[in-house]
């Protein structure tokens, strides 16, 4: 197929597949076969990094979809779009059409699963992607021990942020009994879980390894991300010379994708190597210009990891504002769920000369709630069951449950019933 000469690192032989099928099938007059090949095309585009080419002719082919009824293609082309918006800066367009995508699908599609896990992922919503990893297994139990390669490298990721290593060799291991490990998700993947061990050298050699990968498959689209860990992890290391590389070629894929949020990965890279060079006026300069680029697209993770880049940077220049940098990543860090990370930002913060018992804290109201567990509260506070909640949202009542869990001692309440009493002063809206 099409997809599959993309992922063996022919993009751009994939795209002339999919030309050529678009070509044979409008010469037929082949509605399903229009709509196939425009979404074959749009999906090499989009990884390419041409993100409104991409989105044009997807946009083509769910209309055609729509059109015939065929709920399937369109809930695909609907997820694939909702992915690319991901990468190119769009976190609230790629929410509300995965959530269009989920609705349309006339049954669970792993593929619209993995889709959702993947926008989690960079948003920064790790209990989401562990969510995502979950409701596929529950789909199918035979599939406990398969997971489809990309959602396995995506949930890996996200529980090595949590700092739950022993499950996320377990999805790597998944991984390398499908066939995974040919692809550069696994190596992305396993650079992430390296560098979570703190094994930072074999941790930007792996990730160098994802990179190149990617690059030979003018795959710009998650080019930039891991380039901005591997520039982080490289600088870690000790390895200045690589973390400049990494920022180099950040610039690069930049100007490929024309996109916002890669100059902010950029920014993030450059941020790294300048410290790894003792730069650091230059690095903080740098770090602002990634937190605000980040910030405003609503990557909190990442964002949260470029405070600490700035912190790091402008500690002896102007050490309040790197003292308020390092906070603000303690508590994104601790709403993510990001332990490691937390850790290590409170440490960053006592040796700023503060002690972090003030960060906790910080962590407390509606503002300390992520995005999706402000949608549970918010619904929640309005009389709604977690099966309804469930239903809205398109995700599962232990997914609803897990969140206001999650949400409760955030809020300094312990039950339903204290929520709805309180609603009016978290600024909830009441009501089904």
């Amino acid at each position: 197929s099409v997809r599959m000469r993309g992922w063996a690192g022919d993009l751009h032989g994939a795209e002339l597949a999919a030309r050529q099928l678009l070509c044979e099938a409008q010469r037929k007059g082949k509605r399903r076969g229009i709509a196939e090949a425009l979404g074959a095309m749009g999906y090499t585009l989009g990884w390419q990094g041409r993100f409104a080419a991409a989105e044009d002719v997807l946009l083509r082919s769910v209309e055609l979809a729509r059109a015939a009824g065929r709920l399937s293609w369109m809930s695909q082309s609907l997820a694939l779009l909702a992915s690319l918006d991901a990468c190119r800066g769009h976190l609230a367009a790629a929410r509300t059409r995965w959530a269009q995508a989920t609705a349309s699908s006339p049954h669970y599609d792993p593929m619209i699963g993995g889709c959702g896990a993947f926008i989690e992922l960079l948003a920064g919503d790790l209990m989401m992607v562990t969510a995502h990893a979950r409701q596929a297994q529950g789909y199918d139990p035979a599939a406990r021990s398969r997971l489809p390669a990309a959602l396995a490298a995506r949930a890996a990721m996200a529980e090595a942020e949590r700092g739950r290593l022993t499950e996320a060799r377990r999805h790597l291991d998944t991984m390398t009994r499908t066939g995974g490990v040919l692809q550069p998700w696994y190596w992305w993947a396993e650079g992430v879980v390296a560098s979570a061990e703190g094994r930072w050298a074999a941790a930007t050699t792996i990730l160098q390894r994802a990179v190149d990968g990617y690059s030979a498959m003018n795959l710009w689209a998650l080019t930039g991300f891991v380039l901005a860990d591997l520039a982080e992890v490289a600088m870690i290391a000790g390895d200045s010379d690589a973390a400049t590389r990494a920022a180099s070629s950040a610039s690069d894929a930049a100007r490929r994708t024309g996109a916002p949020i890669h100059q902010a990965l950029h920014q993030f890279a450059t941020a790294w190597a300048l410290i790894g060079h003792g730069r650091h006026d230059q690095a903080a300069r740098a770090a602002s210009h990634a937190v605000e680029g980040l910030r405003s697209s609503g990557y909190a993770l990442l964002t949260a990891r470029a405070r600490v880049a700035y912190a790091i940077a402008a500690r002896r220049s102007d050490p309040r504002a790197a003292e308020d940098a390092a906070r603000e990543a303690v508590t994104v860090f601790d709403a993510c769920g990001a332990v490691p990370r937390c850790e290590q930002a409170r440490a960053l913060l006592r040796d700023l000369g503060s002690d972090g018992r003030c960060a906790p804290a910080a962590t407390r109201g509606p503002g300390a709630l992520t995005g999706r567990e402000r949608q549970v509260v918010e619904l929640a506070a309005g009389g709604y069951t977690a099966p309804q909640i469930a239903t809205r949202l398109h995700i599962g009542v232990r997914t609803v449950e897990t969140h206001l869990a999650r949400s409760y001692p955030k809020l300094g309440v312990t039950s339903k019933q204290q929520l709805v009493r309180r609603a009016a002063e978290f600024g909830f809206t009441l009501g089904p």
